[in-house]
């Protein structure tokens, strides 16, 4: 058993597994990762598996086991974002619930590892991510027929309390766009002020905004196409949270201005809209902390996040009347209920579909 890195045609780099399932079969098991720790993860599960299988009954198999065959079968197929949920989770749970036979997490018993979990300030979507891994690695050796009944079923999320959506009235968006512009318009920051204006104007996501490049504003149709966004890791740079391209109209005075700041700069067609002076992609939570922070401040307008700055642009577009579902594609939300959420401001009438604020 070897890790061995391969290239693919597309010029991308894996780590191959390639190995016997077991001594008695030919049969055997070849899986690709992005990353070598996923690639030695995978493989340490596997092992361990195969030395404890002959020797443990399987009605008394611990949850150590379970997670180690569960990740040795299904590892291969797991995204680099699931990777990072399953982690936290086995660095917390597997050193004080591993040993224990998984006959013992029944619904009573996984809601006691919710509340300890709660105890310890973890909050109730994360308390849920965790149990929800445990119950799906349990799931999973059930319909493999390594125990006869699964001891999870019935077992229900806890509810979590919604927290009001912030954002700012047109009002506030205006006031923060017209002091932004006084303060950046026609300096070496300029670029700061279309930060803030994509945003409200198109309830761009943080990380789609600092991917976009040249290439993406459709001069034309007077919009972006959106097809990306910068990992999370911010090692580059992948599809899009929906996994579609989707395109997000913007107002004549936002389009005419990127133009001219496009062609000041001299920017190509396939460089970053927005770049470090070494022309790096920009870091988002350096950007909230070193001046959306300080921006607030300078404008007075309510404390929101940066974020917030979509949940605005998408209740400006509420505010207007626009079709629901134009809302839904322009904000790029897989599930309509997502878009719904906002229709808890009066309607108006609807000149056209982008959300244009005007002159400020």
């Amino acid at each position: 058993m070897a890790i061995k890195k391969i290239t693919l045609a597309n010029g991308k780099h894996k780590y191959e597994v390639y190995l016997r399932k077991d001594k008695f079969s030919g049969k055997r098991i070849r899986r690709r990762f992005n990353k070598k720790s996923q690639a030695i993860l995978f493989l340490d599960s596997f092992s361990k598996r195969s030395s404890q299988e002959e020797s443990i009954d399987p009605c008394k198999l611990s949850l150590n086991h379970a997670f180690d065959y569960w990740l040795s079968e299904k590892g291969g197929t797991f995204t680099d974002g699931y990777f990072r949920v399953i982690n936290p989770c086995r660095t917390r749970l597997l050193p004080k619930y591993g040993s224990e036979p998984i006959s013992e997490f029944t619904p009573v018993y996984l809601r006691k590892i919710a509340s300890s979990l709660q105890k310890d300030g973890i909050s109730i979507s994360t308390q849920n991510r965790y149990v929800s891994i445990l119950c799906r690695v349990i799931n999973f050796y059930f319909k493999e027929k390594k125990i006869s009944y699964n001891p999870t079923e019935g077992y229900q999320k806890m509810k979590e309390v919604k927290k009001a959506t912030r954002y700012w009235s047109k009002k506030y968006a205006l006031e923060f766009l017209r002091r932004t512009k006084e303060k950046y318009l026609s300096s070496e920051k300029e670029w700061i002020l279309y930060v803030y204006w994509i945003s409200l104007e198109t309830a761009i996501r943080g990380r789609e905004l600092w991917a976009l490049r040249v290439k993406d504003l459709d001069l034309d149709l007077s919009g972006f196409h959106i097809a990306r966004q910068r990992k999370k890791d911010k090692s580059g740079f992948i599809p899009t949270k929906g996994k579609d391209i989707r395109f997000v109209p913007i107002s004549n005075e936002l389009k005419g201005s990127l133009e001219n700041y496009i062609h000041e700069l001299g920017l190509n067609q396939g460089e970053l809209l927005f770049q470090t002076s070494v022309g790096t992609a920009i870091n988002h939570d350096n950007f909230t902390s070193r001046v959306f922070v300080y921006d607030l401040l300078h404008t007075k307008v309510p404390k929101i996040r940066f974020h917030d700055l979509r949940h605005t642009a998408i209740t400006l577009m509420v505010l207007k009347d626009i079709n629901i579902v134009k809302v839904q594609k322009i904000a790029g939300h897989k599930n309509i209920k997502t878009t719904l959420r906002y229709i808890h401001v009066a309607s108006k009438d609807v000149q056209n579909v982008c959300t244009s604020l005007g002159s400020f």
